[in-house]
This record gives C-alpha cells, sequence and structure tokens, in this order.
C-alpha cells in the first residue's frame, strides 16, 4: 500500500494469523525438486512474499496454477498437484501444513484490515471492526 493511501486512510487490524505452505494431507510424500506452486494472480500479497522468500531459500519453483478464487487454490492443494500459501485457518478437510522438515521458508503472518477515509466517522470503523470479530471463528483473533 503507498504512502498516500495510509495516510488519507484510518486503519483498523482486525485479526493476525500464520501464512502456511499449505498441500495435501499425504504423509510420506516428497515434494518435487522444483516446487509445484499454486497462487493467486497480482496483486496478492501472499503470491509476493511466497515468491520472495522462496527466492531468497534457493528453492526452485514453477508456478503450475493461477487461481482464480481461494476455493480453485484449495483445490490445486488438496489434491496435490501443488503447493500454495494460505492462511492458516484454511487448514482443514485435506489440507495440512507442509512440515518444516521440508526446508520450506518460514512465510509471516497475515494481517487483516480494515480501511476508512481519515475523514470518515471511526465510530463506525470500530463497530464493524467488533462485528467481525464476533463472526469469525476465535482462531482468527489468535485466541485458539
Amino acid at each position: 500500500m503507498d504512502a498516500y493511501f495510509r495516510a488519507a486512510a484510518e486503519m483498523c487490524a482486525v485479526w493476525r494469523e500464520p501464512l502456511v505452505w499449505a498441500w495435501a494431507d499425504r504423509s510420506g510424500v516428497n515434494l518435487p525438486d522444483r516446487l509445484p506452486l499454486a497462487v493467486l494472480p497480482e496483486p496478492c500479497p501472499y503470491r509476493e512474499v511466497a515468491l520472495e522468500r522462496l527466492a531468497k531459500a534457493g528453492i526452485s519453483q514453477r508456478t503450475v496454477m493461477i487461481c482464480a478464487s481461494n476455493s480453485s487454490l484449495r483445490a490445486a492443494a488438496i489434491s496435490g498437484f501443488a503447493v500454495a500459501p494460505m492462511i492458516a485457518s484454511q487448514l482443514r478437510n485435506g489440507l495440512v501444513r507442509v512440515p518444516e522438515s521440508y526446508g520450506l521458508p518460514e512465510l509471516p503472518e497475515a494481517e487483516f484490515r480494515l480501511f476508512a477515509a481519515s475523514n470518515g466517522d471511526t465510530s463506525v470503523l470500530e463497530e464493524l471492526a467488533e462485528a467481525i470479530m464476533n463472526a469469525v471463528p476465535r482462531r482468527h483473533a489468535g485466541e485458539e
């Protein structure tokens, strides 16, 4: 996000959670030498950080699928077709975090935020953030 947008908006952090490497729940299966990667299209901060961390770690990858939705990203990972960067709360129904023993670089936490114009009513922003926090599972709030 550029400096202009930061200056023109009020921000309210809603929750944080780990960004992880997700893959099919298949114990004992090795990852290919050129990591098959499924990502969302640009601009996507998960995609950017995943590619950056892999490059810095010297891990060869090939983007095998650019997914149009989170559902297709999950499908690519669940099928074992690709590894995908996604938030930890998406790890369910056949998806697991790639074990550290596979040597993939650690990914940062994802932070979910709400933005409003700096001249707007911040009480509305705070009420919306509270409503979202009351509606989402507690694991998103770091309370699990």
